[in-house]
């Protein structure tokens, strides 16, 4: 899915989910550890 957002607001959103540890941010990938927390909110 694509979402028109710049790269500042995917930064500190992805950032946050990271610090949640809803996601994993690797060099070059984006895993989703916890998809139905990241659904919730």
């Amino acid at each position: 899915m694509l979402c028109n957002v710049s790269r500042n607001t995917f930064s500190r959103v992805v950032g946050e989910f990271s610090r949640r540890r809803l996601v994993v941010l690797n060099y070059r990938s984006l895993t989703v550890t916890e998809p139905a927390r990241l659904r919730d909110g």
